[in-house]
């Protein structure tokens, strides 16, 4: 009888220590999971903020240059030396379109 019970002691810890480590196993998958998941985010998130560098990059290269400074001088509202600005009052005219009040 002594034996059954000792077998029967042994096999009942070993269920539970089998059973203990299938829920540790488990739970440890999961965050695993979720780990994998945030890493993946971050992954995306940084390769973003890479091609937005690589972006700003170009476009401080291009404004270094003489175009890139032309062009946002002229963006800025300056004028090339000999040029002259116009002021249209009444684009309507330029595109045929009827004015405001001759639409009443």
């Amino acid at each position: 009888m002594g034996r059954k019970v000792r077998l029967l002691y042994v096999l009942t810890a070993a269920f539970v220590i089998a059973a203990i480590s299938l829920m540790i196993l488990n739970r440890l998958d999961g965050e695993i999971a979720v780990k994998q998941a945030e890493q993946i985010e971050v992954r995306q998130a940084a390769s973003a903020v890479n091609a937005k560098t690589s972006d700003l990059t170009q476009e401080l290269n291009f404004l270094g240059t003489d175009a890139g400074i032309r062009k946002e001088a002229m963006a800025q509202g300056y004028l090339m030396p000999g040029q002259i600005r116009f002021k249209v009052r009444n684009p309507e005219v330029l595109y045929d379109e009827p004015a405001a009040e001759d639409a009443e």
